[in-house]
């Protein structure tokens, strides 16, 4: 496909954070009106979406009042970013504002690219299986801040990564994948659970990659199972620790209420169990608990058993998306929808259409909804694959329907034609792009000026195109980055 319109934000994980106020009740004749009961505090475990600048966790604002850390180390509040996973004690404002009086974000892996298997919607690092689906945000890390929208197709063996998510008996359910800069990162982080820990050796294994932590500060007590946050660089195949801390920040209380986000695995109907994350969810106790399988997103609510930390009673189940859909991905494109037919399964955004099947992820609000719940004019961001073509389409792997200043923002994407150095314009996908006396520039890991961009024939380069629209096929730059050199 030439050229593709983008959204400004990538689709971010769905997650439902409800907590009700209680009401007191009242007597009759001169009894005291109603007063709302104190929310309860509640351990969360949860999925970061909005933007970075305002960040939500079920649409509701999330405010982090206190320390802020990454991995139990201190870090700032730009490290709340769409997609990736937050923990902590929550409660409810009157206001819906949701606030953490101290929150850490959880990184699963942090290091270079082994293995992409586009097809199969999955990378390796550090020896750890990555899963991507239609719900991973997939970026790059931009000198402005602002980060750029990448596919799986766009990612490179060695490029270094930073992994959020969830484990899982198959390996990481990312639900966000950052690539950093070159040289951004010297050392490495693995986040997992101990196995064949060897105290003579003073080596361990998380997953499928050895550690070896003979030279390694230790916090905390090194046993097997024990969940442990690594630090240190690769020598050869090993990961050689400068750093191992057990993670305390995994470790709810017995009986405390909690609520968890995250993906369905080794679903046992007649037991009625699963497993999210690392932990074992009971929903016996669920009154009309809904229909479940493996890969659907759901939010928990529940309390920890009284004796078993890893074992959570569940006592409502959500179900935010019935399935993780397709990370096989090679593009996006975003805009109003002009035409949709849920007979044929077709859509069209702009001048470009796109089939679509029951596997496509469909949401509004990070709340799954139909197809039939889509209408002509919503601004909508699709995910598509080119390499599972019909009738000369590309596949819909996700449809998100925008809203609020989402729905107002334009971007398109592709390669560079008609190249104007002399007017400061080129076209994309059929659309103009002008830009003004404040467009910045910049390429994947550092910004330019307008000479260093307009100075260079770019015919035929990649770009990505962030800004305003002015007529059906203008854009005014704000922002425009090349995605190849």
């Amino acid at each position: 496909m030439d050229a593709k319109i983008l959204s400004c934000r990538t689709i971010t994980a769905a997650l439902t954070l409800a907590c009700s106020l209680a009401l007191t009740a009242c007597g009759g004749g001169g009894g005291s009106a109603p007063q709302p009961v104190k929310a309860k505090a509640k351990r969360v475990v949860a999925v970061i979406h909005g933007t970075a600048a305002a960040p939500t966790l079920a649409g509701k604002p999330l405010v982090v009042s206190g320390p802020l850390t990454a991995n139990g180390k201190a870090v700032a509040a730009s490290a709340i970013q769409p997609g990736k996973v937050i923990r902590g004690r929550a409660t409810v404002a009157a206001s819906g504002s949701i606030t953490m009086a101290s929150a850490d974000v959880k990184i699963e892996v942090l290091g270079p690219i082994q293995m992409i298997d586009i097809a199969g919607g999955t990378i390796q690092v550090l020896s750890q299986m990555v899963k991507v689906d239609a719900l991973t945000e997939i970026v790059q890390a931009a000198p402005d801040g602002m980060p750029t929208s990448l596919t799986l197709k766009e990612l490179a063996v060695n490029d270094v990564v930073e992994v959020s998510g969830f484990e899982s008996a198959n390996g990481i359910l990312a639900t966000r994948i950052e690539r950093l800069p070159a040289g951004a990162s010297s050392e490495f982080q693995l986040s997992g659970a101990i196995a064949s820990l060897d105290t003579t050796k003073s080596t361990f294994m998380i997953g499928a990659q050895l550690v070896d932590y003979s030279h390694a500060t230790i916090h905390g007590t090194l046993a097997n199972d024990a969940p442990v946050e690594v630090v240190g660089s690769v020598t050869g195949t090993t990961l050689s620790a400068t750093e191992v801390s057990v993670d305390s920040q995994d470790a709810e209380a017995n009986n405390e209420d909690v609520e968890f986000d995250g993906m369905v695995s080794a679903l046992d109907t007649m037991a009625k169990t699963f497993k999210l994350g690392d932990k074992t969810i009971d929903y016996s106790a669920v009154m009309n608990a809904p229909s479940l399988s493996n890969g659907a997103e759901v939010t928990v609510q529940g309390a920890v058993d009284a004796t078993n930390a890893s074992l959570v009673h569940a006592t409502d189940i959500t179900i935010e998306q019935s399935h993780d859909g397709s990370g096989s991905a090679d593009g996006e494109v975003a805009g109003k929808v002009t035409a949709i037919d849920t007979t044929k399964n077709l859509i069209t955004v702009g001048d470009t259409s796109f089939w679509f099947d029951n596997m496509t992820v469909i949401a509004k609000n990070d709340s799954q909804i139909m197809a039939t719940d889509i209408m002509v004019g919503d601004v909508v961001q699709v995910k598509f694959d080119d390499t599972k073509p019909m009738g000369g389409l590309s596949y819909a792997t996700a449809i998100e329907v925008e809203t609020g200043a989402s729905a107002t923002n334009n971007a398109v994407e592709g390669t560079i034609k008609s190249f104007n150095a002399g007017a400061n314009t080129f076209v994309v996908g059929g659309v103009t792009v002008q830009v003004t006396s404040t467009t910045t520039y910049e390429t994947l890991d550092k910004m330019i000026t307008q000479a260093d961009f307009f100075g260079t024939d770019r015919t035929g380069q990649l770009v990505i195109v962030g800004g305003t629209e002015t007529s059906s096929n203008t854009i005014a730059a704000t922002r425009i980055e090349l995605k190849s050199h």
